[in-house]
């Protein structure tokens, strides 16, 4: 009735392997983001955007963001905001255009500096929940559920031999199905956190 063919129906359920833990260290993924971020580029172009208007060249304007990432100090500063400081020309006219486009400027700088701020704090905290879900999956992947396999095992022969009943073997076997489940679980929940990194470094790095 749904168009299946009557013979050769049958298939598996064939669990996908679970990639082993990433070894890219934080700041990588970090550099990574800043460079992949389409937010965070967005707010370079305004920026760039706000330093043409006052009248600065690219490599300025590129040196202002060095600045704002904390990676470069001057001298002659004006200030942008808490613990931020920067170079502005001085023009003898045109002073009301020039005073908005510095506070465009200024405003810029500030809306660069809160989305590269939150994208190190999504980025740690995904990092962080990558692990620890990690962790877990192998705590049951490698402990847990083989030492569930040998105990099914072990029961199965005790059985066989006639030592125990095969209440035994069932009890044991539902403990086993259950890890397994649980396993399964986690290695879902593991896949989630990988994509939840993937997603705030902006590109696969995981």
């Amino acid at each position: 009735m749904i168009g299946l063919i009557s013979e050769g129906t049958a298939f598996d359920v064939v669990p996908q392997d679970v990639a082993p833990q990433a070894t890219v260290s934080i700041d990588e993924l970090l550099k990574t983001a800043f460079a992949a971020r389409p937010d965070l580029r967005a707010v370079e172009i305004k920026i760039e955007a706000a330093g043409e208007r006052v009248g600065w060249e690219k490599s300025k304007v590129y040196n202002f963001i060095a600045i704002i990432d904390g990676k470069d100090k001057g001298e002659d500063f004006i200030t942008i905001g808490p613990g931020f400081q920067v170079e502005i020309p001085i023009f003898n006219q045109n002073n009301g255009r020039i005073a908005r486009a510095k506070a465009e400027l200024e405003q810029a700088a500030r809306q660069y500096e809160v989305v590269r701020q939150n994208i190190m704090l999504q980025v740690r905290e995904a990092h962080a929940q990558y692990v620890s879900a990690h962790e877990e999956f192998g705590l049951w992947h490698d402990e847990i559920v083989p030492s569930m396999e040998r105990a099914d095992e072990q029961a199965q022969r005790s059985y066989e031999a006639g030592d125990v009943s095969y209440l035994l073997v069932l009890e044991v076997r539902q403990r086993l199905f259950e890890a397994r489940l649980r396993q399964t679980e986690l290695a879902a929940q593991l896949r989630r956190t990988a994509a939840q990194l993937n997603y705030s470094i902006g590109t696969k790095m995981i």
